[in-house]
This record gives structure tokens, sequence and C-alpha cells, in this order.
């Protein structure tokens, strides 16, 4: 085929059937990673439930790029309860047990893209339970120990791409016991803390995803025993701050380094404030510290900042109502990438 180009006669460049599929599927993927790229940038946790002195399905968005937390109704979980747990990916997060009035196996999912929340009867506990904790990679999620009403060594695999959750034995962790706190990196999470209903435990269980087993390591052990406490971090180590100590609620952070699996107390990452009950989220740079109880229940937000080993409350970041025991999910913890 001929074309006139500057008054000259030229043949014109046809383009094959092959180079015309190249180029549209090259487009074709570019359309998709630019589909991919708000997951990769969604830089926001989700802490959901809770009690007020009433049970809460509240769910409320930190933005950490703004250090700003507001609720968002259509985040709300499916029932309003307290002292769940939460895990999931960069997609969605998962939000199981609790207690409702009675002890939960409800879980539920919360799309991160659409900010909705639905129940997902295939993805619920293997038994209810409340006072769990759980750690997580990209593919799945463990929920472990908690109580059944009686003190419990559970952990159930929550397997994102089929939905599914089931009990996994050797994953258990070491001992029974309800409200440990976990963190945790894409290649093993850890169980620390927790109560075995007569006494406090230091203990920390390293739960490790390729070979899905659980045990304990001594050196990770919390600096004091204690339990209802929470945890956050990122690829290197993680934070267990918080809880109650013999009698009293503490303040107290530990830095537990995964490489050489030791814990040690550090002083400037101590909570603002002594509570217990509080759940976390966070990224690769630092973790929120958000609600739970202070002797009352509380909204107070702190801010871990991990290169500099501080914390500090951010009134922005505030929970939109005081509330004890909420769970919570963020797309963008390192286990979840």
């Amino acid at each position: 085929m001929l074309q006139q180009s500057k008054g000259l006669i030229v043949p014109k460049k046809e383009t094959s059937p092959a180079a015309t599929f190249v180029s549209l599927n090259r487009r074709y993927e570019y359309q998709m990673r630019l589909k991919e790229i708000p997951s990769l940038v969604r830089n926001w946790g989700v802490f959901a439930g809770g009690t007020t002195g009433a049970d809460s399905a509240v769910a409320d968005k930190c933005n950490f790029s703004s250090e700003t937390t507001a609720a968002v109704a259509g985040m709300n979980l499916s029932v309003a309860r307290r002292t769940l747990g939460g895990c999931g990916n960069k997609t969605f997060g998962v939000l199981a047990g609790g207690n409702t009035g009675a002890v939960s196996a409800v879980a539920d999912k919360c799309t991160y893209e659409t900010e909705t929340t639905a129940a997902v009867v295939g993805m619920n506990l293997s038994a209810a339970r409340q006072y769990l904790a759980s750690v997580g990679n990209s593919t799945f999620g463990v929920f472990g120990g908690g109580s059944t009403g009686a003190v419990s060594a559970v952990a159930d695999k929550c397997t994102y791409a089929t939905e599914t959750t089931a009990a996994v034995v050797g994953m258990n962790l070491s001992g029974a016991r309800h409200s440990p706190a976990s963190v945790g990196n894409k290649i093993f999470g850890v169980f620390g803390g927790g109560n075995t209903g007569v006494a406090a435990l230091d203990i920390a269980d390293k739960c490790t995803y390729s070979t899905e087993t659980t045990n304990a390591v001594a050196g990770m052990n919390l600096s004091i025993a204690r339990w209802a406490l929470a945890g956050c971090g990122n690829t290197s180590f993680g934070v267990f701050a918080g809880g109650h100590i013999g009698a009293a609620v503490s303040v107290v952070a530990d830095k537990c380094v995964y490489a050489t699996e030791t814990t040690a107390a550090v002083v400037g990452m101590n909570l603002s404030a002594a509570r217990e009950y509080l759940a976390s989220v966070g990224n690769s740079t630092f973790g929120v510290f958000g609600g739970g109880n202070t002797g009352a229940v509380s909204a107070v937000a702190d801010k871990c900042t991990y290169a500099t080993e501080t914390t500090a409350a951010v009134v922005g970041m505030n929970l939109s109502a005081a509330r004890s025991g909420p769970g919570a999910a963020a797309p963008c913890t390192p286990g979840s990438l």
C-alpha cells in the first residue's frame, strides 16, 4: 500500500498480526500493573470492634501518611464484638473470633479496595474463641491461642486464596494461653506472652510458615511476663508493647530481633501511657498502638518509629471512640506484602 509524504509516494509500513498482538498484550500488561498500584501504595490500617462498655462493630481507618484516623461505616464488622484477632494480605484483612456476648468463631473479610466488610463462613475459626492473636504472610494467616471458655493452644490456618480456615496441629502454641500478642515477617511469626488462666507468661513461640510448625524460642521471651499486650514491627524486628503485669497495667515495650532471635526491653519505645487490651497496625516505618484500657477505655494512638526506637502519642491518630479489645489489620504490614 502506498501513501503520500511531502509530495513523494512511499510505501506505507504495515503492521503484522503478530506485531499487533504483541503491542496489545504489552498494553494489557501495563494496564494490569496500573490496577495493582493502589494496593501497593495503600498506607493505612484498620482498627475494628472492641468495647466502649458495650460491644462495638465500628471500624476506624488509620491513615499513616496524614496521621489521621476516622470511622468508615462500610468497613464495620458484620456483628459487634470485642477481643478478636486480625491478619491479612495487601488485598484484604480477616477479623475473626472475639466475644459478642458469647465467644465467637465469626470471620469477617475486610476488602481494602472497596472499603467494605462482610462475614465469610468458610473463614470462620475451627472453634469459637476470644483473646487470640494472629500472624501471617501474603498467602495465609494463623490465629493462635485464646480462650474458648478454657485457655487454648489451637492454631487455625486461614488460607486467603480459598477463603477457608482449618486447625493445623503442628502450628499449635507450645502451651495453652489467652491474650498473647504477635509480630512477624513473611517467613515466620512470633506469639509472645499471654496468660495460662493462672499466671502471666513471658514465653515466645516461633511459628514457621514453610514447615507449619511452632516451637518455643527462649531467647525471644519477653523481658517481663505479661498478657493483653499488642505487637507490630517491620521485616527485621517486632515490638511487643503494653499489657498487664501482676496487678498493674504496663507501658513496657520489648524489641524482638528476628535475625538473632533475641528480645530486650527498649525504654524509648514504651507506650505514652500504660494500657492493656490494645491493638496495633503499621507499615515498614512505624507501628501504631491504638485503643485499649488504662483502667478506663482509651482512644489513644501511639506512634512507634522504628528507625529512632521512640514512641509518642499522636492525637490525630486516636480512634474515633475510646474502646478496649479491638482487632486490627493492615495492607502494608511486612508479612502481608
